[in-house]
């Protein structure tokens, strides 16, 4: 797979997690309880696999390459890792939000809503500029050695910071929360 293709699919699976999110968000909304646990698997893919291994493969990997390459400037680069910053204040914000739930009693749902459906919507919008920025001009652009380095650094920064078998994981993760909140459908909640 090419590193490309590794970014493109990887935000596939982000976005069908931000799909889950808004339908908890949804549920929230109308009345419907959503479980901690629930929230706390999906605040643990933003941080682990959003963060930690998706915006990292991006930011010490795949922008430097894309600038050495002369494919775009320092300064449209410098826009996306400011955006990654802020969805670091998005994160922090939903997990103070869902640590004050765990502790019992009334909890900020309604700001988590709202700050949940913020962050959903920065992100895609991120992700699409990333894909017509990036990766469009990118995947044309990269020889079979660069796909090669890139490839291979994109599974050592995983291995590192990640861990090994942990992105398989978080496909799971995201296929069973996706079954359980379905968008736009009617819950069914299995159990795994």
């Amino acid at each position: 797979m090419s590193a490309v293709v590794e970014l493109r699919a990887e935000y596939d699976l982000i976005r069908t997690m931000m799909g889950v999110l808004s339908r908890m968000c949804d549920l929230m909304e109308s009345g419907e309880a959503v479980d901690t646990e629930q929230l706390d698997q999906m605040l643990d893919f933003i941080v682990v696999f959003v963060d930690k291994c998706h915006h990292r493969k991006e930011e010490e990997v795949f922008f430097p390459r894309v600038v050495a390459m002369g494919l775009r400037e320092p300064a449209v680069i410098d826009a996306f890792v400011y955006q990654h910053d802020l969805f670091k204040e998005y994160i922090s914000e939903l997990r103070a939000d869902v640590r004050e739930r765990e502790k019992g009693g009334d909890w900020p749902q309604h700001r988590f809503i709202e700050v949940a459906r913020d962050y959903i919507s920065q992100l895609t919008e991120h992700s699409e500029a990333e894909e017509d920025e990036l990766f469009a001009v990118a995947g044309s652009n990269l020889s079979e050695d660069e796909n090669g380095r890139l490839t291979d650094e994109f599974e050592r920064l995983e291995r590192e910071e990640v861990g090994e078998g942990e992105h398989e994981r978080y496909r799971e993760l995201a296929s069973r929360l996706a079954e359980m909140f379905p968008p736009g459908g009617a819950r069914g909640m299995k159990e795994s």
